[in-house]
């Protein structure tokens, strides 16, 4: 007689494969599938059926409670209790529908006696355990393609990852994000948007079929995990879903619309300690190819050079609001010098920004504004330096009187946010400070890309009194036109025109014709990077106003300027 399986008072939660799936990981339906230990039987397709057959039937109860105390059934069976308030002790496992089928096959468990059950007791399990089957699924399964999840892709992504550690496989996820939904939601409107995504899911289930799991993480961006084992199998499927996608043609009301995708590849073998890594990793990696233009599919291996310097900056954004939030965030000062001591002209001071980490360092603020201006955050920063400084003039009127003011850069971010200048209009009037002291300083690059509305601006505030700067001049998109559209007061000419000044001839040509166009103008010039006497000479003797750089002085922190400005020259 068989012994039969004794479990001790355990509820195995029963998870459910299509018959014949006997691999491991996650059913297309996205049930969780644990790794099972059938015997050899199950190598016999005729028979496996046969019995997966019945126990399907059987496993329609959701949980089997074998009890330690009931008495063997005939043969040493145990009876399947069906259980409805019992909570599942899932420190068992998982049962799947194979794990069941080879124990009704032993006959070490059958299906439960419901001959002396009330039917409606009967009915009403039935009805519950198929509203139970279809609430998961529902949860499961993006309603509009009948993809995974987010949640259930990521469930399934886990699951595969601890296989993949436990059994040494490997596996392959491939995330797309489809560049021109938008467009066609636009244009065409939502429906439009919801039939081309219906028939993308059916594109990639019809290549892919059962062999992978396909989900939706996104409005436009979808995910597979395949079973592939080398990097060259998965770059060739992420290959060809790309062509695939890009081949496809969507029309709609007489309109014909190209779709590309952006597609990255990820390897998932028994060195993926962190199961969502993989999807974090292909996302920004995904992300960054948008950015830069590229069309090739991207293989992302751990420490890939370009999404660790994302990694970082978005490090930043966090740091950035810490910084505000703690008054971590401080001014230094760095003196433009006019070239001429005879002009009888006042220098002036540019704000910089710098930041405190939690050791009391200055930091320099490179990453920080390239993180505030990518993620939104430098509009903010603007605000919070304009406030600062006028705070500090409105104290200090006499120490104002010795200098010509504060140079304060301007983002684009600022100069596309409507509201800002009524900002500084308000700012301006709880502060009563002499206005022609406030120079704002905008970059070629930001005025080029909005050059009405800058043009705009800067007049608005000059009309109040305020003076402008255009900064980096040279580097952008370089144009005398766009100079003579722009009524800035100053030209400040980029650094790397000055830096080798001294020994290269086309770095002089260049700056002298910056300089006569700008005098011709009526605009003063300066010189940023200026290091050195010898680069000093150089731009005196081409004529440009203004010198700034470590040659002129060391900066000086704002709350130090008083002092500094009171101690005689």
């Amino acid at each position: 007689m068989t012994q039969a399986l004794r479990l001790s008072e355990l509820d195995l939660p029963i998870t459910q494969r299509p018959v014949g799936d006997s691999r491991s990981g996650c059913s297309r339906h996205g049930a969780l599938i644990e790794p099972s230990h059938q015997s050899a039987w199950l190598g016999n397709n005729a028979i496996m059926q046969r019995w997966l057959k019945r126990a399907r039937s059987l496993s329609r109860v959701q949980r089997k409670k074998i009890p330690s105390d009931t008495g063997n059934l005939p043969g040493g069976q145990h009876q399947a209790i069906p259980e409805r308030s019992a909570t599942p002790d899932r420190a068992a496992g998982h049962l799947t529908l194979a794990d069941i089928a080879e124990l009704v096959r032993g006959v070490h468990i059958v299906a439960p006696n419901v001959v002396g059950l009330p039917s409606v007791d009967v009915e009403l399990d039935g009805l519950l355990l198929s509203l139970s089957d279809k609430l998961d699924s529902d949860a499961r399964h993006d309603p509009l393609t009948g993809l995974l999840t987010r949640p259930a892709f990521i469930s399934c992504l886990q699951h595969l990852a601890a296989e993949a550690r436990r059994q040494r496989s490997g596996h392959v996820l491939i995330f797309l994000d489809i560049v021109q939904f938008k467009l066609i939601n636009n244009t065409c409107g939502y429906e439009a948007g919801d039939r081309f995504l219906r028939e993308l899911a059916l594109q990639l289930r019809g290549r892919l079929g059962d062999s992978a799991e396909i989900g939706r993480l996104g409005a436009d961006r979808f995910a597979v995990l395949a079973p592939l084992t080398t990097e060259k199998a998965g770059y060739l499927l992420a290959t060809e879903l790309k062509r695939m996608v890009e081949a496809s043609r969507f029309d709609h009301a007489g309109q014909r619309f190209v779709t590309s995708a952006v597609v990255a590849l990820v390897g998932i073998d028994q060195h993926t300690d962190h199961a969502l890594e993989p999807l974090r990793m292909a996302e920004a990696a995904a992300e960054l190819c948008k950015q830069a233009g590229r069309t090739d599919v991207q293989l992302v291996r751990p420490g890939n050079p370009a999404v660790a310097r994302r990694d970082q900056l978005m490090s930043w954004v966090t740091r950035i609001n810490k910084a505000m939030d703690e008054d971590n965030l401080r001014i230094r000062c760095q003196k433009i010098m006019p070239i001429d001591p005879a002009s009888g002209v006042l220098p002036h001071y540019e704000v910089l920004l710098t930041v405190i980490d939690r050791n009391g360092q200055h930091l320099l603020p490179a990453d920080f504004i390239k993180a505030a201006e990518q993620y939104g955050r430098m509009a903010a920063v603007d605000r919070w330096v304009i406030q600062t400084v006028l705070t500090w003039m409105a104290a200090h009127p006499a120490e104002l009187q010795r200098f010509g003011g504060f140079s304060i850069n301007l983002s684009g971010h600022s100069l596309n946010d409507e509201s800002f200048i009524d900002f500084l209009f308000e700012a301006l009037v709880r502060h009563a400070v002499p206005r022609d002291r406030l120079i704002f300083e905008i970059t070629e690059t930001t005025a080029v890309a909005n050059l009405e509305d800058a043009a705009d601006f800067i007049n608005e505030m000059r009309r109040i009194g305020c003076r402008f700067s255009l900064d980096d001049f040279g580097v952008g998109q370089f144009s005398y036109g766009y100079l003579k559209r722009l009524p800035v007061d100053f030209i400040k000419i980029d650094g790397t025109f000055i830096e080798h000044i001294a020994r290269d001839e086309v770095d002089r040509a260049v700056v002298r014709s910056i300089t006569e166009m700008g005098h011709f103008l009526n605009k003063k010039v300066i010189a940023e990077h200026v290091s050195s006497a010898n680069i000093l000479k150089v731009i005196r003797d081409i004529g440009v106003d203004y010198a700034q750089g470590f040659h002129m002085g060391e900066q000086v922190m704002l709350d130090q300027l008083a002092a500094v400005l009171k101690v005689p020259a």
